[in-house]
């Protein structure tokens, strides 16, 4: 799993801004977003372990959980409710870690150009010279992950939240729980199996990582 050395940028920011408490603030949230993320994360992955330990969908304890009728129903349920829980949670983490990120961006280059008003991630991709962290941020924005991720959390932040429940797909030979299609400024999103859908976020706070590197790289650049 890559890393970002946050202790590198705070040091950068003492050194090239002085002592600016709402810089070294954001860096300190990035970090406590990452950690909330990833404690939603293991809880949401784990959730089900004791109820869907195969997803072979000829497995006959699906169906049984499927159709309501198993021994361990009741446990079962809390364990979808707690997976529907901590995968909502951790979308709104891996929001608020590019939200967060593009106002540390802003700070450590960007101050001149764009206000905090006015700063969404968009913005700063636009605002930032050529170079990696331009291009990382360009990336993410196509990303399919970003898009889902951005997507799932103005829908159910909004509008409703995503209908959620027990699935068995013969065709893919799957079984566990996934999220319904949704749709979102006429963009279509599939159902997703809530395994997929936590991976799909943990690219994204991947690559969110890799621009991180990028931004340390990049304000070191701009203060020798």
């Amino acid at each position: 799993m890559p890393s970002w050395n946050l202790k590198q940028l705070r040091d950068q920011i003492r050194s090239f801004k002085g002592d600016r408490k709402d810089l070294i603030e954001l860096v300190d949230a990035i970090g406590d977003s990452i950690d909330v993320f990833r404690y939603h994360l293991v809880t949401a992955r784990d959730s089900l372990k004791p109820f869907v330990q195969n997803e072979d969908a000829t497995d006959p304890a699906h169906f049984e959980y499927l159709l309501g009728a198993a021994e361990k129903q009741d446990e079962f349920e809390w364990a979808k409710l707690t997976n529907r829980s901590n995968v909502i949670a951790a979308v709104y983490a891996t929001r608020s870690i590019y939200d967060i990120f593009a106002q540390l961006v802003r700070g450590c280059l960007l101050e001149s150009v764009v206000s905090i008003k006015r700063c969404n991630i968009h913005i700063v991709r636009d605002q930032l010279p050529k170079g990696e962290l331009k291009n990382c941020l360009d990336g993410l924005l196509s990303s399919d992950g970003f898009i889902y991720v951005n997507d799932f959390a103005n829908v159910s932040k909004h509008r409703s939240m995503i209908s959620f429940g027990a699935s068995i797909n013969f065709v893919e030979n799957r079984a566990g729980v996934r999220f319904k299609s949704f749709e979102y400024e006429n963009r279509k999103h599939p159902e997703m199996w809530s395994s997929d859908v936590l991976e799909l976020m943990l690219q994204t706070k991947n690559t969110i990582i890799d621009a991180g590197n990028a931004l340390n790289r990049a304000t070191q650049s701009a203060n020798v």
